[in-house]
């Protein structure tokens, strides 16, 4: 059975301003296992890349941040740990959603590859320059030679995707976190994108945490999945489980939101987000919700264990609607 690598317990993260808090992760948990793929899913501002920049440490307490919890890698807290840097850079990558923004403009994308064999692998420059143009063909990029030669803003969208993912894999990470890495593309490049992340994988058979708003792109890629809804984790466990037997009525709706090519299946949208929560209920769904229980005036929902490795926050026990 393969050992738990990234285990985060209980994270919490919330932002200040003059006026409030915003509190954009609330008591995450989550297992991602050496050789897995594990699926991140939500809406836009559900949270899913603050989890991700809290784990590779690009967030901390300050006086307008509040971070709270432990995560571990390889059972060495990296909120804490004075070797997070070390982790991070040695055995942790990630690709960015925006990889224009992310990759410096200034700097070759020859120098930008070539400068990870050299920081962490410690090479010289001649075998640091041969290592980046072959890594560059292991992301099916058309004469790599000219490629290295460039800048940035010379490449297209998908080109700067897939030279993320080379800058990734250079460091030969244990875990990579992919934040959204498909979003800014097109469909056909999409495809491509994700083609080339699973034809990695099942190479290096490096652990994944896929985050995503696309519950199509989770069934292709993904072993497990962990769907988050403001901030929470509402329901998690196998893929097929997820997809054959949904339980909160959060991943329900999404599921019931994706349209099937080739089937007059109507779209049922879920209710938009009017603002403000039920005085009486700690679900932060509830506004929304079409499978209102009379407990979920009451009590906030635990996250109980349905079947074996399926999770879900939700009084799905009680079959009494208020609707």
């Amino acid at each position: 059975m393969n050992q738990d690598l990234l285990k985060i317990e209980h994270l919490s993260v919330s932002f200040k301003n003059s006026k409030d808090q915003t509190h954009a992760v609330r008591d995450l948990s989550l297992t991602v296992k050496g050789g897995e793929v594990v699926g991140l899913v939500g809406e836009s501002g559900s949270g899913k890349s603050v989890t991700a920049r809290s784990i590779v440490g690009l967030l901390s307490n300050s006086k307008k941040t509040a971070v709270s919890g432990r995560v571990l890698f390889k059972g060495q807290n990296l909120l804490m740990n004075q070797e997070r840097k070390r982790l991070n850079s040695q055995k942790i990558a990630m690709i960015f959603q925006d990889p224009l923004n992310s990759l410096n403009p200034v700097y070759t994308i020859g120098h930008q590859i070539r400068e990870v064999f050299m920081v962490r692998k410690k090479m010289g420059k001649a075998i640091a320059n041969a290592r980046a143009i072959d890594i560059l063909k292991k992301v099916d990029i058309q004469s790599p030679e000219t490629i290295a030669r460039q800048y940035p803003h010379q490449l297209s969208g998908g080109m700067c995707q897939r030279v993320m993912i080379a800058i990734a894999l250079a460091a030969e990470p244990e875990l990579l976190i992919a934040d959204e890495p498909t979003t800014a593309l097109d469909v056909t490049i999409q495809a491509q994108i994700l083609k080339l992340l699973y034809q990695l994988y099942t190479t290096t058979k490096t652990a994944i945490l896929f985050i995503t708003h696309d519950l199509g792109l989770v069934a292709q890629f993904c072993h497990f999945v962990a769907i988050m809804q403001e901030g929470q984790i509402v329901e998690k466990g196998r893929v097929s489980d997820i997809f054959k037997n949904p339980q909160h009525p959060y991943t329900k709706g999404l599921i019931n939101s994706i349209p099937v090519l080739g089937k007059k299946k109507r779209l049922n949208p879920m209710p938009l987000y009017q603002g403000g929560v039920h005085p009486n209920s700690s679900c932060s769904f509830f506004p929304r919700c079409t499978e209102i229980k009379r407990r979920c005036e009451k009590e906030t929902p635990e996250f109980i264990e349905i079947e074996p490795g399926h999770f879900v926050r939700c009084h799905i026990e009680d079959g009494v609607s208020l609707l």
